[in-house]
């Protein structure tokens, strides 16, 4: 699955917008989620792997994740584990569908 990536500019005062990764291998729920987002001030990027929202998160700061449960390549669980020992961990919601 391609790495997508949507930005809206934000409304109000927030001088940066949030990032929202979504670690989706659903297609059709990952473009739902990117609609419901696309008139919300965020960036968000959308894979389909662990692998991928690693290497990702290693580039990109992110405020939220959007995970599911079961991925290609291993337990959404794992990823939020990671992150469980930054500084500043991003927000984890599950999803399974």
């Amino acid at each position: 699955m391609p790495t997508s990536q949507h930005t809206v500019a934000p409304k109000g005062p927030l001088t940066a917008p949030h990032t929202v990764l979504l670690v989706l291998d659903d297609d059709a729920l990952g473009e739902l989620l990117e609609s419901i987002l696309s008139d919300r001030p965020c960036v968000s990027h959308r894979v389909g792997s662990l692998a991928a929202a690693r290497a990702l998160m290693a580039a990109t700061a992110v405020d939220a994740v959007v995970l599911d449960g079961v991925l290609p390549d291993g337990l959404g669980l794992e990823l939020a584990r990671e992150c469980g020992g930054h500084e500043r961990p991003p927000r984890f919601a599950f999803l399974s569908a």
